[in-house]
């Protein structure tokens, strides 16, 4: 097996707001910014491994009701009249066996 990366904040304790975790590329006076790339490995006889974007719950206390974190994804601005925003493109895994019969099915997308 190889090793694991965890990154973390530390808990609040009980009173008090945890830390946040920034990944950012930097800026750029001409030319394109950097990317971020979130990959998992494949899996030779097994599933390649999942991405999981979850919020942590909002758990009221002392008669207290919090709402739930949001999850956001939006693509990039442009100010050029002439060009497009960013695309949000999300897609289902394909199923790529070449078995003429049952060649497997691509993965569906819940929303």
């Amino acid at each position: 097996s190889s090793g694991s990366v965890y990154v973390a904040t530390a808990p609040s304790g009980d009173i008090g707001v945890s830390g946040s975790v920034f990944v950012t590329t930097g800026n750029t006076t001409v030319g394109d910014a950097g990317s971020i790339l979130l990959t998992t490995g494949n899996g030779i006889a097994g599933s390649g491994g999942d991405i999981a974007l979850v919020v942590g719950a909002a758990q009221g206390i002392f008669g207290n009701t919090t709402d739930g974190g949001d999850v956001l994804i939006a693509a990039g601005q442009t100010t050029d009249a002439t060009r497009l925003g960013g695309n949000v493109k999300i897609s289902g895994g394909l199923g790529s066996n070449e078995n003429f019969e049952d060649g497997g099915s691509g993965g569906a997308i819940f929303l």
